[in-house]
């Protein structure tokens, strides 16, 4: 993602600091002093940052994705097919899918309650969930990555979608 290389840098300094120690003292009483470490500081740092969470940073993929055409068998920005596009989509946070939709949907933990990154199933599909009844789809041929209503049967998690996400350490994994 373009934004990779900012969340990289966060999480290289956050990990740089690991091993010195920080005393500072108590901003609700100054006389009293704590000690932390410096990885305990950049792990609060990065828990309060603007970072975006994984659902976030899958969804804006997926955005960025519509539009793009169907392609059997593809998995890439040139073309993708429904489990080639969540496979592509979930890489973009360092998750690694097969590409197949049973696969997929045996890999994660079936939810009741879907959150905007889950993974919409239905025999033979699958799709990004959006948010308020919507997913991302690479639907069939003659047709592009588009936003529709949901037709799922299931929901599945293959990640924390509500994690922080800090980066990979690439500038754009996207082809």
């Amino acid at each position: 993602m373009r934004k990779s290389k900012r969340f990289a840098v966060l999480l290289f300094t956050a990990l740089t600091m690991m091993s010195s120690m920080t005393t500072f003292a108590n901003e609700a009483d100054p006389s009293s002093t704590s000690t932390m470490t410096s990885a305990q500081i950049a792990i609060e740092q990065i828990a309060q940052s603007k970072l975006p969470t994984i659902g976030e940073v899958v969804l804006e993929a997926a955005n960025e994705a519509i539009g793009v055409p169907y392609r059997r068998g593809g998995s890439s920005m040139k073309g993708f097919d429904c489990s080639g596009l969540v496979q592509f989509l979930y890489a973009q946070v360092g998750v690694e899918l097969p590409h197949y939709s049973g696969a997929i949907k045996n890999l994660g933990e079936k939810v009741d309650e879907p959150k905007p990154g889950d993974i919409c199933w239905t025999p033979g599909h699958v799709a990004i969930y959006v948010g308020d009844g919507q997913m991302i789809e690479a639907p069939k041929p003659g047709l592009k990555v588009r936003q529709v209503p949901v037709r799922a049967r299931a929901y599945y998690r293959v990640a924390d979608v509500d994690a922080k996400f800090a980066g990979l350490g690439s500038e754009d994994t996207a082809e």
